[in-house]
């Protein structure tokens, strides 16, 4: 019996891919636009401040943080960071929450997961504050019942006690969840890790890259998701 349906955010609630380049160009263009400076040169320190900052802060959620990843990127630039990291992020996220929309039939699915008293629950990378954003801009945040973020949880996925924490919170078995993500590595086989029922979000038809083979339900799209929960499947 499914009690409840726990989903990861990025790249399956929404598509953060389509997305993020164009959302850093926006942010650099208007840095170019202040400084002078090329978008070339930009580009550069900024993939170099994105690396350096997920080196020193491994398997932590603020390696994630576009904050860090634009302060590192000014003061490569020999900017002053506190005049324009800031604004860049801001820039970055305006356009991201802008554009944003949830993938196809996810807000059916959610209500009808909510009519048969199913729980929600959303799993996460990333810092919260920026993921609770996310979730009002797609307007599903009402239907939301627990939420978890790596910042919280103090580890990334696939780590078992991301995936622990949110089923203490919903209070029932492991294999009474589904998890479903985008990510075989980290959705697939640390769910199914933890005892979790994994489904794998998969529209685009990737490979799986994970270290060794999952028994999984395989989507490409929210639609197929309904009848395996709602459907006696």
């Amino acid at each position: 019996m499914v009690r409840a349906v726990i989903f990861d955010l990025d790249n399956t609630l929404y598509d953060y891919d389509a997305l993020n380049d164009t959302a850093v160009r926006n942010a650099g263009m208007w840095l170019c636009g202040q400084t002078g400076i090329s978008y070339e040169a930009f580009g550069r320190a900024f993939e170099e401040g994105r690396r350096r900052t997920k080196a020193s802060m491994r398997d932590c959620a603020s390696q994630h943080n576009r904050m860090i990843y634009f302060q590192k990127t000014t003061e490569l630039l020999k900017l002053n960071p506190i005049r324009y990291s800031l604004e860049l992020y801001e820039t970055y996220w305006g356009y991201m929450l802008a554009h944003m929309t949830p993938v196809p039939y996810v807000e059916e699915l959610i209500r009808r997961l909510r009519a048969e008293k199913i729980k929600i629950a959303i799993c996460t990378d990333l810092t919260a504050h920026i993921q609770h954003r996310k979730l009002r801009k797609l307007m599903i945040a009402d239907y939301v019942d627990v939420f978890v973020s790596s910042e919280e949880a103090g580890v990334e996925k696939p780590d078992a006690a991301i995936f622990e924490m949110v089923i203490g919170k919903l209070g029932i078995a492991p294999d009474e969840a589904l998890y479903v993500g985008d990510s075989y590595e980290k959705d697939v086989i640390g769910a199914g890790n933890a005892g979790l029922r994994p489904v794998w979000f998969n529209p685009h038809k990737k490979v799986a890259e994970g270290t060794e083979d999952r028994d999984c339900i395989e989507i490409t799209e929210m639609r197929q998701l309904e009848r395996y929960v709602c459907g006696g499947e």
